[in-house]
């Protein structure tokens, strides 16, 4: 294991458990009808859109901040470690697909992210209650307003993120684990 990948392992562990806890505790504050932003999950698409076509960390990284969030909720644990695996995975796939990324781009993969986050989730918790409950209150819970709110709120608090994140590496104050995906839009 090299020298660069344990900092990359440490910085992951360091990040995601700062931002478990400051969704968990302080965003949760900040709920608009329902929902708060989900920080986490826009700090692993950061990973995802920031790192090599060629590396695949994210999909640790997506282990490490489901593996806090199952820890700090009261999921049944496993869950939040899928779906963010999961998610990884498959922006990692989809991402292969393009040459060019670009700000329609990233606010598809945000919007995409946080409702199939937010699917899983309510989808594993609905397996997991005994006995299980109508599937139409499944569905209802899919299609509510408070996860359109979150999608929302992800999506536009993501593209600020990115945004910000894109001005730092402009003036170069911003190190790097590899932006070649992001890099390619100029």
């Amino acid at each position: 294991m090299s020298k660069n990948y344990r900092k990359k392992i440490f910085f992951s562990l360091l990040l995601f458990y700062i931002l478990t806890l400051l969704q968990k505790s302080f965003l949760s504050h900040f709920a608009l009808q329902g929902a708060f932003p989900n920080i986490v999950l826009i700090a692993l698409l950061l990973f995802i859109f920031f790192e090599n076509p060629q590396d695949n960390f994210s999909k640790r990284a997506g282990f490490i901040a489901g593996f806090f969030l199952d820890i700090f909720s009261n999921l049944p644990l496993g869950i939040a470690t899928f779906s963010l695996v999961s998610i990884a995975f498959v922006s990692k796939r989809i991402l292969e697909n393009f040459q060019k990324v670009n700000l329609f781009l990233i606010l598809f993969f945000l919007v995409f992210a946080s409702f199939f986050y937010e699917f899983l989730i309510i989808f594993f918790t609905f397996l997991s209650r005994t006995p299980l409950e109508s599937p139409l209150i499944f569905l209802k819970n899919i299609f509510s307003y408070p996860i359109l709110i979150q999608i929302l709120y992800n999506s536009f608090l993501g593209i600020f993120i990115i945004w910000s994140f894109q001005i730092l590496k402009h003036q170069k104050c911003l190190f790097s684990f590899g932006a070649e995906n992001l890099s390619k839009s100029e």
